[in-house]
């Protein structure tokens, strides 16, 4: 389950590094598009400029006119004109409308090669048209065939609501490079970052994708569909386990149909079994193939009353009849089920109730269903091996030496060893064999446990009256452990 939170995690920031590549693309798009806004609106003040000054010059009369008759000041407004020409402004200059439509120089700034004085002039755009009836500036990308330009600025100069010329200033193309090509180092750079993280997405959703499917081959049992014990492990890591109830059901005598009818009949008779097992319960229940023909169920508490549910599924496994090679055969099962209490933790302590149930009714004969409804707090709390272990580890143990006595001598004749742990809240409360021998009785707690004993008992042999008989005694008896 920690895995799983980790790769959402992982694709979350790899999704927001992804979102933080196309921010920055759009941010350096952003950033050319501003300083290319910010030429164009320099342009235009300096046409306002030129405009005022024009007009200035030639407030008495129509500027064609005027410009006609003083060639002296067409020739100082060309200088004028050349004057406003920089890298960004390649050409500036003023053109008028004829009687039949055909546009004509009045102004060129160029001072190499200029145009001359009413010289006919072919637009590519009808743009200077609808700027010359609009009476409104207005930008124009150049078309194919003027490769110099990048840009052009047409602003009308209007006298008693008349058009009387188009101001026109081009800019450079070269200049137009410059400001597209201003970013291109980052532009570069963020696009590396951008096929990168897509690549390195790509590449954890392939992983993540193999690792679901193998983690699915490892938490699906192949052969009944049901869960495996990693799963049941996994599951109760991040979930509470006061907050459902649990069922253990186990085929009795199984390996004689394995015997009889052999292996893979049996394999076939479990998978049906456990369909149909899965078909009784309430759908959000899951099914753990614990091994063997033993399966581990638990649901939710507010699923229908745990007592109804395991009747129902002890009564339709029971009565579920399965044919093989042409005959008919049904299984009876032992079956335990327990409402967790409020104050178990940990899945393992479940799992042992349950199968101290199982194993009871397995002793009575096989074939019945056990309820465990009613344990004590005391139970859960020294029924769990963390709590055993956390006690062996930090030396919470003692024993109690029990006298034997000679009926006929009324002496003392050995003495009997009875351990106890130590109750970690209340040191004088001690805790008896019958909540923790049985849970650790061939495990290395059962290892420590002896030796927690001898250390005991050695300790005592300094205050004994005959050392060597106390010690054969306490050798003699220390496994009788009560």
């Amino acid at each position: 389950m920690k895995h799983r939170y980790t790769e959402k995690y992982i694709f979350l920031i790899m999704g927001l590094l992804i979102l933080f590549a196309l921010y920055l693309q759009f941010s350096i798009s952003k950033s050319t598009a501003k300083l290319k806004n910010e030429e164009i609106k320099k342009t235009e003040r300096y046409a306002e400029r030129i405009t005022r000054y024009i007009q200035s010059e030639t407030n008495s009369t129509t500027l064609k006119s005027y410009l006609e008759v003083h060639p002296d000041k067409r020739e100082a407004l060309n200088k004028m004109l050349h004057a406003f020409l920089t890298k960004e402004i390649q050409y500036i200059f003023l053109l008028y409308k004829d009687e039949k439509k055909h546009y004509r120089f009045l102004l060129d700034g160029s001072l190499n090669d200029p145009v001359e004085y009413n010289t006919i002039f072919f637009p590519k755009s009808k743009l200077f048209d609808h700027v010359y009836k609009t009476q409104k500036p207005q930008i124009i990308k150049q078309s194919e065939g003027v490769e110099e330009i990048w840009l052009s600025l047409l602003s009308p100069i209007v006298k008693d609501g008349e058009t009387q010329a188009l101001l026109v200033m081009d800019l450079s193309k070269t200049y137009g490079d410059y400001l597209n090509d201003f970013n291109l180092p980052i532009v570069y750079l963020v696009a590396l970052m951008q096929l990168f993280l897509l690549i390195s997405f790509f590449f954890l959703a392939y992983l993540a994708y193999s690792f679901y499917r193998l983690k699915k081959s490892i938490l699906i049992d192949p052969l009944t569909s049901a869960y495996t014990k990693l799963y049941l492990k996994e599951f109760f890591d991040v979930k509470k386990v006061n907050q459902y109830n649990a069922m253990l059901i186990d085929i009795d005598a199984f390996k004689l149909i394995n015997e009889k009818y052999g292996h893979e009949t049996g394999d076939i008779v479990l998978k049906l079994f456990t369909k149909e097992m899965v078909s009784l319960l309430p759908k959000e229940a899951r099914v753990i193939h614990t091994g063997g023909s033993e399966f581990f169920v638990f649901m939710k508490k507010n699923s229908a009353d745990l007592k109804e549910i395991a009747e129902k599924v002890f009564k339709g496994l029971t009565k579920k009849r399965y044919l093989i090679d042409n005959e008919t055969i049904s299984l009876t099962l032992s079956m335990s089920a327990m409402v967790i209490p409020e104050d178990v933790e940990y899945i393992g302590n479940v799992q042992r109730f349950l199968d101290a149930k199982l194993l009871e009714i397995k002793n009575r004969g096989k074939n019945g269903l056990g309820i465990i409804d009613n344990i004590s707090k005391t139970e859960v709390k020294y029924k769990n091996i963390d709590y055993i272990k956390e006690a062996l580890e930090e030396e919470r143990l003692t024993c109690v030496y029990q006298p034997i006595f000679d009926t006929k001598t009324q002496q003392i004749i050995k003495y009997e060893t009875l351990v106890r742990l130590i109750d970690k809240e209340d040191p004088q409360k001690l805790i008896t064999p019958y909540y923790f021998l049985d849970m650790i009785k061939g495990t290395t707690q059962y290892i420590k446990m002896s030796k927690l004993v001898f250390k005991n008992v050695f300790k005592i042999l300094t205050f004994a009256p005959k050392p060597k008989h106390f010690l054969s005694d306490i050798l003699q008896h220390s496994d009788n452990t009560h």
